[in-house]
């Protein structure tokens, strides 16, 4: 499955705290876009 993660800074991750790659671990099977942005 493909799934695409929407959202800010949050979503985006800064290193060492990266919400994505904690889902990218977690979900080996699926393939992961970061969409996140961050706001300015």
């Amino acid at each position: 499955m493909k799934i695409g993660l929407i959202g800010d800074s949050l979503t985006e991750g800064r290193p060492g705290v990266s919400f994505f790659k904690m889902l990218d671990n977690k979900l080996k099977d699926d393939t992961l876009v970061n969409l996140g942005k961050p706001v300015r």
